[in-house]
C-alpha cells in the first residue's frame, strides 16, 4: 500500500500462543551481516525454551 519494504521483521510472543517463541525475518542482505549466535534472547533462561 505504502510501497515500504522492511530489512528485517521481528516477530514473538504471540506467534508462540502462550510459549518462550519468536523468529526474525530478514532480507539476504540483512541476513548476511549477522553470525550465528549474534541474536538477543528475552526468554532465554526459561526452561520451555532450553
Amino acid at each position: 500500500r505504502y510501497g515500504v519494504r522492511p530489512d528485517v521483521v521481528t516477530i514473538a510472543k504471540a506467534m508462540g500462543g502462550g510459549l518462550p517463541l519468536g523468529g526474525i525475518l530478514a532480507t539476504n542482505e540483512a541476513a548476511a551481516l549477522l553470525d550465528r549466535g549474534m541474536h538477543g534472547t528475552t526468554y532465554g533462561g526459561n526452561p520451555v525454551a532450553c
